[in-house]
């Protein structure tokens, strides 16, 4: 091997060789690249990035109308700038436009009745109105006086059912309710109350039914007052009167203590006289609120009547 490389032609070959594979090396590099050179200053350094994605705006603002309607316009679209004043919806104003020809309407109606007004009320006119008015008042007391006829006629009612339900109850009283026990000085103190209202009887808890058939005091006897001279003042004290007094024999017809020893006609008895007594409550009430209303629709009318 070692003779193989002690030739010259071969060692001629390997420097030939040798030679050009370091021109073709030299040939094929690549030079350095020269390098750029800039001052150095202070300045806005920019840097751009690009990226995609959905953009969230930093504040949402939700919008709302004083008044309800429907959209008319939208005025902007979405990534519109907008300024303080813009206008960026609006609603339709046909209702809006209706009440003001309303309006208009009415104001030249009124406008119309000033220049009558201005100009002076006729003669005939003035005793028409003043014929309504008489009318109006005739009829706003003719309406009263019924309704306070009718009103007492409803007040006898409840002063005889309650002198009744007390007479019933005392009678089922000596009969069952003669003890001294608890429930029965229950029912005396509370018949007492009722006595009290209804007869201006002070400690009647033990009256018989042939005493209390013969009073006429209290709210009973306010009722006969109202039957013998029938004023408004007098019909509105019997009533008020005779309210309270039902309450206090409502009381004592409830607190009677029902025993196994009661038979089915007192029974009877007792329960009718609660129903009567809740029904004439109920009627009192009733004709009270129906005197007040007619009262207001007097004043209403009399008032319209002036004006007109």
């Amino acid at each position: 091997m070692l003779g193989f490389f002690k030739k010259p032609l071969v060692i001629i070959f390997l420097i030939i060789v040798v030679t050009l594979a370091a021109v073709i090396v030299l040939v094929t590099k690549t030079p350095p690249p020269t390098p750029e050179l800039a001052k150095a200053q202070r300045g806005d350094v920019i840097d751009e990035v690009s990226i995609t994605g959905r953009v969230q705006s930093a504040e949402d603002v939700n919008l709302a109308f004083e008044k309800t309607g429907t959209v008319g316009r939208i005025n902007v679209s979405i990534g519109d700038k907008v300024a303080r004043g813009t206008m960026l919806v609006s609603l339709t104003n046909s209702d809006i436009a209706a009440q003001l020809l309303e309006s208009e309407a009415q104001l030249d109606f009124e406008q119309a009745k000033l220049d009558e007004l201005q100009k002076g009320t006729r003669p005939e006119e003035i005793q028409a109105a003043e014929v309504d008015l008489a009318n109006a008042e005739r009829k706003a007391e003719a309406d009263l006086r019924d309704i306070y006829s009718s009103s007492l006629l409803v007040a006898q009612g409840a002063a005889s059912e309650a002198k009744i339900a007390l007479l019933d109850v005392t009678d089922i009283q000596y009969l069952y309710l003669t003890g001294s026990n608890q429930d029965n000085i229950r029912f005396v103190n509370t018949k007492s109350l009722a006595m009290q209202t209804l007869f201006g009887i002070e400690g009647g808890g033990w009256w018989s039914s042939k005493s209390i058939s013969i009073l006429d005091g209290g709210a009973y006897g306010q009722v006969e007052a109202a039957v013998q001279d029938p004023t408004y003042e007098n019909i509105d004290e019997a009533l008020s009167q005779m309210a309270v007094a039902l309450q206090k024999v409502k009381q004592t017809l409830e607190k009677v203590p029902i025993t196994g020893d009661f038979s089915a006609a007192q029974k009877t008895i007792l329960s009718s006289a609660k129903s009567s007594i809740n029904t004439e409550i109920a009627a009192v009430a009733n004709t009270q609120q129906n005197i007040l209303i007619q009262k207001v629709t007097n004043e209403n009318a009399i008032a319209t009547a002036e004006v007109a």
